[in-house]
């Protein structure tokens, strides 16, 4: 219900939904522990959150987009190198990417494009709260070595919800600075 009262206000405003960026999660609350040991409720909360809540606004938005709508889900780069003590949070952005790949294919033909952003570690507000180290974690991994910013992945988005990008879906974009090269 909320998902279907968020797109209806969008249509209300702005006459369809144009774009629809999946950014939602649960992370920097999560508890890091080995995956045998990893709360069955938590891993629960994080899929429902990462995982159904992404399907859910997807499933929402897409009855009301036109040609030309954009349906952006932010994964995560850790998904391609892995993370110890953090299987949930890894097999949901996992799942995310598998999800984007299958709407792809079936919105496609009604001229709609699905991709995600894999970003690799971000000085965002729940990132610091990781970490004392988050300003400097694997700079030195990156080909660009310099902490991810925000802004580093808005271009990205920026671009998918473009006219520009209108051929490109089911594609999962990395944008780490090049400590990934899949």
């Amino acid at each position: 219900a909320s998902t279907d009262a968020l797109m209806d206000a969008a249509v209300a405003e702005f006459g369809s939904v144009g774009v629809l960026i999946n950014n939602a999660a649960i992370y920097a609350t999560i508890h890091r522990a080995p995956f045998a040991e990893i709360d069955p409720d938590e891993w629960d909360r994080v899929m429902a959150v990462n995982v159904k809540g992404t399907w859910q606004c997807s499933a929402s938005a897409v009855g009301r987009m036109g040609e030309g709508g954009r349906i952006i889900n932010i994964a995560s780069a850790t998904v391609f190198s892995g993370s110890p003590h953090w299987m949930h949070y890894v097999a949901s952005k996992g799942a995310v990417i598998g999800m984007t790949r299958v709407m792809a294919r079936e919105v496609g033909a009604a001229g709609i494009t699905v991709n995600a952003i894999a970003p690799g570690f971000t000085l965002t507000e729940a990132s610091l709260a990781q970490m004392e180290d988050a300003a400097t974690y694997g700079v030195s991994s990156r080909a660009i070595p310099r902490a991810s910013q925000p802004h580093d992945i808005v271009g990205t988005a920026l671009f998918l919800a473009s006219k520009d990008a209108e051929y490109i879906t089911g594609q999962t974009i990395v944008v780490d600075g090049g400590k990934q090269f899949i």
